[in-house]
């Protein structure tokens, strides 16, 4: 009488074990770029609903909050920042032990901003709207925004957010943002808008 086994070879239990890894490998990447896409859609929404309610409160008031000008070293754009080095809540570059000083021309290198700067900012502009809700850093977190900075070549106020990947200069970052340039040592984006008086 002959004996039979049954089960699966060893060959055949690899096999099925490579045939996993490639497609969760392939479910890991599809994830992560849905998970950046989305992130900085969401980033585009908060800097538009900024642009906004300073367009509402040029429109309402005849000019933008005095707040702005003249222009320090901008303002972090909303609350909930995460906290810096120090603990303190923190926009731009928030993880930067240095803060600009005034004036702040753009293109230098960027360090953070204290959220506890913009109170009286904030509190003006919520007289036309309600602010956007809480800010997500970039995936290296280098970077947190929205947040106000200023344009010596116009001059004028101009709002700014980070974006995950790399969209080339002068190129549409949604919303009528536009790309600033890349840092490719954190995978990021700046991106702007203009505030023209």
């Amino acid at each position: 009488m002959k004996k039979t086994t049954t089960g699966f070879t060893i060959v055949e239990l690899l096999i099925v074990i490579v045939v996993i890894a490639i497609l969760a490998s392939i479910s890991i990447v599809a994830y992560n770029g849905i998970q950046q896409r989305s992130n900085n859609t969401a980033r585009v929404v908060s800097g538009k609903q900024f642009v906004k309610l300073f367009q509402l409160y040029k429109a309402t008031f005849g000019s933008y909050p005095p707040q702005l000008y003249p222009q320090g070293p901008g303002f972090c754009l909303g609350n909930g920042f995460p906290a810096g080095y120090d603990g303190a809540a923190r926009c731009r570059s928030y993880q930067s032990a240095g803060t600009y000083t005034s004036p702040a021309p753009r293109g230098t290198q960027p360090d953070s901003l204290l959220e506890s700067n913009n109170a009286a900012l904030m509190t003006e502009l919520k007289k036309v709207g309600s602010l956007p809700g809480n800010p997500i850093p970039t995936a290296s977190k280098e970077l947190v925004g929205p947040f106000t900075d200023y344009d010596t070549s116009t001059p004028n106020a101009v709002i700014t957010i980070g974006l995950d990947g790399q969209i080339p200069k002068g190129m549409d970052c949604g919303g009528n943002f536009t790309s600033d340039g890349v840092d490719a040592t954190y995978n990021l984006t700046y991106c702007s808008y203009i505030l023209r008086d």
